[in-house]
């Protein structure tokens, strides 16, 4: 009815108004210009009637909205969002003062005076949670740089609520034992600062890095291979990382060691994906590798739900992923590391023995098949090669040691096909023939 009254005042005008104009101004002109103006009037009537019959959301009710008058507008849209503030309150609503510090710290960040951040060491002797979640809010911090700065060219905005509270919420340690995972990581990184100028170095020696989320996560990866990341096996935090005062292994520590487990690494990647806003989830129990027993039970691995792939904790030095023979060095695919996330959470859900030897074929095949990829077969063939006291024919050498080291020491048995803990060969004899006859025919190009 509204629309059908303007129409029809519009259309009266052209002609009681019509004859007061020059001549230069013909009739024709009025009115194809009203028509015009007609339809522009539509269309901004359809806009309001749809922002009518939508539900509206009162600003001044938003827990961040306070801080709409001490930020600069570009953040406005961030603290005017419902599912934003849902994700930074859903354990718990701010605390007294809360809202202020993680004012303060986005200032700090627009100003690069971010130098105090690192005063802020967790200490199991001396932290109390009022600390623990000021670590949380600098990370909110920094996620709201990342994003309204448009350092990267995607936006939490995308994200579902599950996968920006990976990024948002404060991990609560009493929620859940996955909260708890997700509670170390914090501890690990409370300053999210070194994390965010680690990523940055991915900048110069990886091009692609900042083009998606996956690009960045391959390059982090590679990165860490370059930088020769090993397993810290047989040495102690405590003495790497000058451990007193009840302070606790971090993120600082590791970048100068570049020495990692299944827990610590996972930490590490977590921490650098967070400051460039890429959701990631630790995960334990995950798959056992090489032999090591008891870890079938605790091993840790990686959740990139967003991405839609996993990945075990150990990966990044992993013989089978990252080189026999020539690692870091080794021309191996970085999208070798990586599982499908559905299919993992499948695995998962077998009895370990099961899923973890599937896990482990996966890797073997995978490093197998790089017989037919001329870039990066030369550590397949120095493992094929090798004779270590001239008793090995080709190939041997290496079948062995595949047998060996991926057979769990406990936990697993491989005498009774009808156990649960049952571990069938990772491959049978006729697929080692058919591997090794494909690797002996490029040995010799």
């Amino acid at each position: 009815m509204k629309k059908r009254l303007l129409i029809f005042l519009l259309l009266v005008g052209v002609f009681i108004f019509a004859p007061i104009f020059t001549h230069a101004q013909t009739r024709a002109q009025l009115i194809n210009q009203l028509r015009q103006r007609i339809v522009q009037l539509q269309a901004q009537l359809r806009v309001l009637q749809a922002q009518r019959s939508m539900a509206v959301i009162n600003p001044t009710s938003l827990p961040l909205s306070v801080l709409i008058s001490s930020l600069p507008s570009k953040y406005n849209l961030l603290l005017n969002n419902q599912k934003i503030n849902s994700a930074i309150t859903k354990t718990s609503p701010f605390q007294a003062g809360e809202v202020e510090f993680l004012r303060d710290k986005i200032l700090q960040l627009e100003s690069g005076a971010t130098q105090s951040w690192k005063e802020d060491r967790y200490s199991q002797t001396s932290s109390k949670e009022t600390d623990i979640r000021k670590f949380w809010l600098k990370q909110v911090a920094l996620s709201f740089y990342v994003e309204v700065n448009k350092i990267v060219p995607w936006s939490i905005l995308n994200y579902t609520d599950d996968q920006l509270g990976l990024l948002l919420t404060y991990p609560d340690p009493n929620v859940s034992s996955s909260n708890f995972l997700q509670f170390q990581g914090l501890l690990f990184d409370y300053n999210p600062i070194p994390g965010y100028f680690y990523g940055q170095q991915l900048k110069t020696s990886y091009r692609n890095a900042f083009n998606t989320p996956q690009d960045f996560l391959y390059s982090l990866v590679k990165k860490m291979r370059d930088d020769g990341w090993i397993h810290v096996t047989g040495r102690s935090y405590t003495e790497l990382c000058n451990l007193t005062n009840g302070f606790l292994e971090d993120f600082i520590c590791l970048e100068r060691v570049k020495l990692g487990t299944s827990d610590h690494t996972p930490k590490f990647i977590k921490s650098v994906l967070a400051a460039y806003n890429i959701p990631s989830l630790l995960v334990r129990p995950y798959f056992s590798f090489a032999g090591d027993g008891l870890s079938i039970f605790s091993h840790g691995g990686m959740f990139f739900p967003t991405l839609s792939l996993a990945m075990d904790g150990d990966a990044v030095y992993d013989s089978y992923l990252s080189g026999l023979f020539n690692n870091p060095h080794a021309k191996i695919p970085t999208e070798n590391s990586f599982r499908d996330l559905n299919l993992t959470k499948d695995r998962l859900a077998m009895p370990a023995c099961q899923g973890a030897r599937l896990d482990i074929r996966d890797n073997i095949i995978s490093y197998l098949s790089l017989y037919n990829k001329p870039e990066y077969r030369s550590d397949l063939i120095s493992a094929y090669k090798y004779n270590s006291d001239g008793s090995y024919v080709s190939g041997q050498w290496f079948k062995e040691g595949v047998i060996r080291n991926t057979f769990p020491s406990t936990g697993c048995q491989n005498t009774n096909p009808n156990a649960s803990n049952y571990w069938a060969p990772i491959l049978s004899e006729s697929e080692w023939t058919y591997w090794l006859n494909k690797i002996a025919s490029v040995a010799s190009i």
